[in-house]
């Protein structure tokens, strides 16, 4: 008698516990919310430092390697010299994958090495360790390569322009594919005004127009007229010539910090430059 009773008892508390951990039971652990492709977006990403295969890469103090998002799976941004792209996409709490990562062809004086090494790590990316308002971390699956960004608020309107000088660093040029770098004295310039016109110096000659803001960061420029000075230097006068013909594809600008590139309808970047400082 005493053994069936243990027995029963025995079955009995172990259909009490099969009927507790059963499925309809809703407080089991639940998977983590997925990351939400809107706050990584729309923002303007420059790297801060990198880490590829477990070792620190230096960055050239010269160029601003940058990484943008949009909402709808594209990626994108400059790699040092050359504007890049690729899909991307977003699984789980923190996992992230880029595609295929496609770039123009220019041949650049300098960072050609740090591009590459830079979208090689971006290449190897899988997941985001770390991202808050002001900056974001991507990791490759083993922790080797380190990409951390901070976010460089862009500046929109009359105020981001007007009442500034800025000196040309760099032109992009559309065809040959190569990269100008002014150095020195001959380095053009350009200033917006209050009352809607521009004025600078090509490098050889005095210029002067007009330009016209959009929504949001659009911008064109009309209306270009110049001195007519020839310039012993013929590299003056080819460096004049490309600058004055960039001018007229503009399409947008972004500026951030004491930074501003000039980029035409279809995104490509023509002209990066510095704020002249006093």
């Amino acid at each position: 008698m005493t053994n069936r009773f243990i027995t029963f008892s025995l079955a009995a508390a172990v259909m009490a516990l099969a009927a507790c951990a059963s499925p309809a039971d809703p407080a089991g652990p639940s998977d983590p919310a997925p990351l939400d492709p809107q706050s990584i977006a729309d923002r303007q990403w420059v790297l801060e430092s990198f880490k590829l295969n477990g070792q620190s890469m230096a960055l050239h103090p010269k160029i601003s390697q940058t990484l943008e998002f949009d909402a709808s799976g594209k990626a994108g941004g400059n790699g040092g010299c050359n504007n890049y792209f690729a899909d991307y996409t977003l699984s789980g709490a923190n996992g992230i994958a880029f595609g295929a990562i496609g770039a123009t062809k220019m041949a650049c004086s300098e960072g050609m090495t740090e591009e590459a090494q830079f979208l090689q790590g971006l290449a190897s990316a899988q997941q985001v360790s770390r991202l808050s308002e002001a900056e974001l971390e991507l990791q490759s699956a083993d922790g080797q390569t380190v990409l951390t960004f901070a976010n460089r608020p862009q500046a929109s309107g009359p105020d981001a322009l007007a009442g500034k000088v800025w000196v040309l660093t760099r032109l992009y040029s559309r065809t040959d594919g190569t990269q100008i770098e002014p150095i020195g004295d001959n380095a053009p310039t350009i200033q917006f005004k209050d009352d809607g016109s521009l004025a600078g110096r090509g490098g050889c000659n005095q210029f002067f127009g007009a330009y016209e803001l959009g929504d949001g960061n659009a911008l064109k420029v009309k209306d270009l007229g110049a001195t007519l000075m020839a310039c012993v230097d013929p590299q003056v006068m080819t460096l004049e010539s490309a600058y004055f013909e960039a001018l007229n594809k503009v399409g947008a600008f972004t500026q951030a910090g004491n930074e501003l590139q000039l980029s035409s309808d279809d995104g490509s970047l023509l002209l990066t430059f510095s704020l002249q400082t006093p």
